[in-house]
């Protein structure tokens, strides 16, 4: 699973990843694996993810390339400052995960996407992000992931 995220302060992509967190020992029991893409500098990546103890690996795509070859883009100013987001964004608050502010050289506008891909290349799972607060239901993830 390729789980592409948005910058680094977003509550969102935090929410997302603190899943995969807690649920990581079932996806390893599946032997699955997971992998978070960041648009960043491998140092700040690796910080940050070390700062949040994710059991996964974090890869840096400060060129966004690889999100390019995903297919996944910019969104307007809606797509990151609209009223789903601003509620949701309320919402992740109430569970003490706030938003932040990008890393220099972080794109707010770059949306998300996460992917399960199967060996053999064939895609299990495809979510493209529509605005900020757009992320996969975990439930849906896991099932992707073969995780019962």
């Amino acid at each position: 699973m390729l789980a592409f995220s948005r910058h680094f302060g977003c509550p969102f992509c935090k929410g997302t990843l603190a899943g995969l967190r807690r649920e990581h020992p079932r996806v390893h029991e599946a032997r699955a694996t997971v992998a978070a893409v960041f648009m960043g500098t491998p140092r700040a990546v690796d910080r940050w993810c070390g700062e949040r103890d994710l059991p996964f690996p974090c890869y840096a795509d400060p060129d966004r390339s690889a999100y390019r070859s995903f297919g996944l883009s910019n969104g307007t100013a809606w797509t990151w400052i609209g009223p789903r987001v601003v509620g949701g964004g309320v919402r992740l608050f109430r569970r003490g995960i706030a938003a932040g502010l990008p890393h220099p050289g972080q794109d707010v506008r770059q949306l998300a996407g996460t992917f399960v891909i199967a060996r053999g290349g064939r895609v299990r799972f495809v979510h493209y992000a529509r605005d900020a607060a757009d992320v996969p239901d975990i439930d849906a993830i896991l099932g992707a992931l073969g995780v019962g």
